[in-house]
């Protein structure tokens, strides 16, 4: 195993792609195809770049036990902070670049803003600059594609030539505008393996004019996009990665966490967690942390048998009449009338 460990970390040392202090994600590139292949045995990840010489390497998922390597140096942590999950996330982070994923094979979850958002088989997610997200990296049979195009070669290579006017609008947004919105957009069952297969081969190979076919199919993906569902949402910079750790940790410690908590954790005050809070979600610390605790009441009713009493103290009510107010009040249902409903 520890042959693996210096392994990983010397590729996250020497890869392309790069991580500022401002949380953003950068490649030394212009463009960039990741091909993500797991098993429920093996990782594999092969990055092949317009002009650098590809990334490669595959390990087996024990390696998220190694003890030999900090994950949080590298800004991966274990799903929600548990070192028993093998789910791991990658670095909440925004892009300098726009950034395209498509899955092939599986069913692939990132956390896109405060929404975590599910791709089946065909389907795609379109991210600009703004997005803050993260990936789930999980050992189950999944085959993923995720393109990078720096805005740069977006101007001069491709804007120039895309005649579908919805991709060329979401483009002139992200490169007219210094401060957009984060803008995503998810695209559903569209049969685009075909092409990236091509652009796979191309950047693998590169053939005599491989950058000239590169780009014809870098522009044909674009050309095809026509978005299922359009999301857009307030920017909020570097207060939305820290969010993201508030939110995280809230959602881990729902049943006992408090601004005392938070503030030692994370080395603010706790004013400011509650400013932020409220500017993000529009709700207080404790709505927020109700919002929380009701979420997790509702999957425990739905999917286990836990009498409302035990479910009322798992997440963190030992008043039971208390619980059953809030919950109504959210709901406008009584937990037993929420499960029924859900059941049948």
């Amino acid at each position: 195993m520890e042959k693996y460990s210096n392994v990983v970390g010397d590729m996250l040392k020497r890869s392309g792609h790069k991580y500022n202090d401002q949380g953003e994600m950068y490649f030394e590139d212009s463009v960039y195809l990741t091909e993500w292949k797991f098993t429920e045995e093996y990782f594999h990840t092969e990055i092949n770049y317009l002009y650098r010489r590809k990334e490669m390497i595959t390990m087996p998922w024990t390696i998220t036990d190694d003890p030999n390597i900090n994950w949080n140096e590298f800004g991966f942590i274990q799903k929600f902070h548990d070192p028993k999950a093998k789910e791991v996330l990658s670095p909440y982070h925004r892009n300098k670049h726009l950034e395209i994923y498509y899955v092939v094979k599986g069913i692939q979850e990132i956390r896109v803003e405060d929404e975590m958002v599910s791709l089946d088989e065909k389907d795609l997610i379109l991210l600009n600059q703004q997005c803050h997200h993260s990936d789930v990296l999980s050992p189950n049979n999944m085959d993923i594609r995720i393109i990078g195009i720096n805005l740069d070669y977006i101007e001069t290579s491709l804007y120039p030539f895309i005649s579908n006017q919805e991709i060329k609008s979401f483009i002139t947004r992200m490169l007219e505008a210094k401060n957009v919105d984060s803008e995503y957009w998810i695209v559903r069952n569209t049969d685009l393996i075909d092409l990236f297969e091509k652009l796979s081969n191309e950047m693998r190979v590169k053939d005599d004019f491989y950058e000239d076919a590169i780009r014809l199919y870098l522009l044909r993906i674009l050309q095809k996009l026509i978005p299922t569902e359009k999301k857009i949402k307030p920017f909020h910079g570097r207060k939305g990665i820290i969010f993201h750790e508030v939110d995280q940790y809230m959602r881990y410690n729902y049943e006992g966490v408090s601004l005392d908590d938070l503030s030692s954790y994370l080395k603010f005050s706790k004013d400011y967690f509650n400013r932020l809070i409220k500017e993000i979600t529009g709700m207080t610390y404790t709505e927020y942390l109700q919002l929380i605790r009701m979420e997790k009441a509702c999957e425990l009713l739905e999917n286990t048998d836990l009498t409302i009493r035990d479910i009322a103290y798992d997440v963190g009510y030992v008043n039971l009449a208390h619980f059953y107010d809030i919950f109504k009040e959210m709901y406008e249902l009584t937990p037993h009338e929420y499960r029924l409903t859900i059941r049948n």
